[in-house]
């Protein structure tokens, strides 16, 4: 058995929500279908959220998009270790924690142009705008060492 807990916060910001599964290994080897153990939502602390709606508006700076991006991994791991005190689990008990972070700036590609961005180099497929684009806030590591557990992320 594996206890897996999985973080989410939309592009609502209406909140973090973290849940905990549970996965067995089939006698066939595919995992089994997961069971919902437990899940909470918690509130961004005031002061992060007033810079995280800031950073929508594209109204900080590198330097406090830096801190940011460890700020939201302060909450995100606040959110894991809660839902871990509540059922009494410790990192060793938790297999995994997936999050992919807070959206911060989404760029949907151009469709129509799709087929020249493969045609003119990887680069430029972005530089020009021609593939989409986008930016999660939240660094892995402080959910990591937090929560004493492994994590995975980035997965867009």
């Amino acid at each position: 058995m594996a206890v897996v807990i999985g973080i989410n916060s939309g592009s609502s910001f209406d909140g973090v929500d973290a849940v905990a599964i549970e996965i067995d290994i089939a006698e066939d080897g595919h995992p089994t279908k997961p069971r919902f153990i437990a899940g909470a939502s918690y509130d961004w602390p005031a002061e992060v959220a007033v810079r995280v709606l800031a950073a929508f508006e594209n109204e900080v700076s590198l330097f406090e998009m830096t801190r940011l991006n460890y700020e939201a991994g302060a909450v995100y791991a606040d959110a894991a270790t809660a839902l871990m005190r509540d059922l009494n689990l410790t990192g060793e008990d938790v297999a995994v924690i997936g999050f992919d972070g807070q959206t911060i700036y989404q760029e949907p590609p151009v469709h129509a142009r799709l087929d020249e961005g493969r045609a003119i180099g990887r680069v430029a497929r972005w530089h020009e705008g021609i593939f989409g684009a986008g930016m999660q806030i939240g660094e892995p590591s402080v959910v990591a060492v937090e929560a004493d557990t492994y994590v995975v992320t980035q997965f867009r």
